[in-house]
């Protein structure tokens, strides 16, 4: 019996040593991973696409970097909304396609190559890096683990002519953890349930505001291009969305960019939905959904195709009552005299300044006019022409003399202009400029006239006011369209849960039956017509971009005969 059990003891020894060698491997393989992972390592020649696991069982590019496509096998509704969203399209705006661009359209890809989104542009061939890399702003670059910088002063490099960027907006790490808003292992909050795709983690900075700063708080030191570009460059404000929020009173009461742009659903869902043919050990708790939408109007909709539309339809909805009107008139007014109207805009609803972001890019403008009760035009402020134009000086038709500059426009457009002569008297500290609007040439509502060309806004300024001094700025500032080629940004938005207000001197005629409708609205459009043109990736004709109606009010004013 003994020697029965040495025998069948002995013939065994080679089965367990085998068994006890593959878990070792398998230890050493699972550890290796975890070094990976922690260290962010890209993997040497992986193909981007390839197999769950490569030799020996590393984890593939595609592993540590996963695309959208596989985060919906499990979020389905997330990924459908995210899809449509400006994050999804970031990588494919038409408008944009710089390298230095991609340190926020694709972080991820300009984190492997500093050049990416050129080449993506360029539809250079890039092997070797994670399919998610092409999906501009993807699921991994939120709910991964990120290194963020504190400083976001994006430096140019001299390399004529594509300006590279020295930093990135953040640092994606190898996903190992799937980091969300929920998960604390609390009563109110369960912990989340285990499954084979990840770990999670509850991480308080997708609730923040900080995770959108790198992003839409941009400072450009421009120096390094002094030598290609001439004068002393400046350093640029380019984008002060974050710094807008912190000032406001959203930020005091602890409302952060996701509570508009990413607002949770009141109904309570389940955060993800298994895999076909696989099941998870126990039921998932209802969860407070967050919208990943993110709607808001962008040049990523210059575009067509129904998730265009679709993501159009929900930036309508969001812009609608971000704003309010009120307009004031007098009950009535005697023919042949004077209508003053006065109109109040409010920033009723945007956590930011109305407008924000490329505000220089896009354009948000109040329309206001007057008709008598038999619908004769008394009067229009902010009408477009049949091409699509504002009356101002940018407007062909204004330039030539064929049409009147609009002398009362309210346009809340920035502008990115170029600084000449005076430089050192709105040279700042900190190597920025600021230039007051004081000492800007102004219509009758403040709004700024600059152009291309200043001795074209100068006659328009001549004409509105003659015999007055010219402004200080002078011929001192022009418009453009480049960054390399501008020195700073005039903002002329509306803070948040601010007023500013519009007046306007209407002629009632003899003629005039009443009662008067004034009329107004706030629209706003991704792309304004001059801009527009500039962009010769854009097909010719170019696209109209959409106009989007963020308020309306109306007043009525009775006539009172001879």
């Amino acid at each position: 019996m003994n020697l029965s059990i040495n025998v069948r003891a002995g013939r065994a020894w080679p089965a367990i040593a085998v068994v006890a060698s593959c878990i070792a491997v398998a230890a050493i393989a699972l550890l290796w991973r975890a070094h990976v992972s922690d260290r962010g390592l890209p993997e040497a020649g992986a193909v981007a696409g390839g197999g769950r696991f490569a030799w020996p069982w590393r984890p593939s590019i595609d592993e540590q970097f996963p695309a959208s496509t596989e985060c919906a096998r499990c979020h389905p509704t997330q990924a459908e909304q995210w899809s449509a969203s400006a994050h999804a399209r970031a990588s494919t705006d038409p408008l944009v396609h710089a390298a230095i661009c991609g340190r926020c359209h694709t972080p991820l890809g300009t984190q492997f190559d500093a050049e990416y989104q050129l080449k993506l542009y360029d539809r250079t061939p890039m092997p070797g890096l994670p399919a998610a890399a092409a999906e501009g702003v993807t699921c991994v670059t939120c709910h991964s683990t990120a290194h963020v910088p504190e400083d976001q002063i994006l430096t140019f490099l001299p390399t004529w002519p594509n300006w590279r960027g020295t930093d990135l907006a953040l640092e994606t790490l190898a996903y190992d953890t799937a980091r969300g808003t929920f998960g604390e292992g609390t009563i109110v909050d369960p912990a989340p349930v285990p499954n084979e795709s990840h770990a999670s983690q509850a991480d308080p900075r997708l609730s923040s505001s900080d995770l959108c700063r790198p992003c839409h708080e941009v400072v450009v030191d421009k120096e390094p291009l002094a030598p290609h570009c001439g004068l002393s460059q400046a350093r640029v404000q380019l984008l002060t969305t974050y710094s807008e929020w912190a000032a406001s009173t959203y930020a005091i009461e602890g409302k952060s960019c996701q509570s508009c742009h990413m607002a949770r659903d009141e109904a309570l869902g389940t955060a993800a939905v298994a895999p076909p043919g696989t099941e998870y050990d126990r039921p998932l708790p209802p969860r407070p959904l967050a919208d990943h939408t993110l709607a808001g109007v962008s040049t990523e909709y210059l575009t067509t195709g129904p998730l265009v539309d679709q993501q159009g339809e929900r930036a309508a909805a969001h812009v609608k009552d971000a704003a309010a009107l009120a307009v004031t008139t007098p009950s009535t007014i005697a023919v042949g005299a004077d209508l003053m109207v006065s109109v109040a805009i409010t920033n009723t609803g945007a956590g930011h300044d109305l407008p924000t972001g490329f505000a220089y890019w896009s354009e948000t403008w109040l329309e206001v006019t007057a008709a008598d009760a038999d619908g004769r035009m008394l009067f229009a402020s902010g009408d477009l022409d049949d091409e699509g134009w504002l009356r101002d000086e940018f407007n062909p038709r204004v330039l030539d003399g064929t049409a009147p500059y609009d002398e009362y426009l309210v346009s809340l457009r920035a502008r990115l202009v170029a600084v000449g002569p005076n430089r050192a008297r709105w040279q700042q500290a900190d190597g920025t400029l600021l230039v007051p609007l004081d000492d800007v040439a102004r219509n009758r509502n403040g709004t700024p006239i600059i152009g291309t060309d200043g001795d074209a806004a100068l006659e328009i300024v001549r004409n509105l006011y003659p015999g007055a001094p010219a402004p200080v700025a002078g011929l001192a500032l022009q418009e453009g369209y480049v960054l390399r080629f501008a020195d700073t940004v005039l903002r002329a938005g509306i803070p948040a849960r601010a007023s500013r207000q519009a007046r306007y001197v209407v002629p009632v005629a003899a003629t005039v039956s009443g009662p008067i409708r004034v009329s107004a609205r706030l629209l706003m459009r991704a792309l304004w017509p001059w801009m527009l043109q500039q962009q010769e990736e854009l097909p010719t004709p170019r696209p109209r971009p959409r106009i989007y109606e963020i308020a309306a009010a109306e007043g009525s004013v009775s006539v009172i005969e001879p």
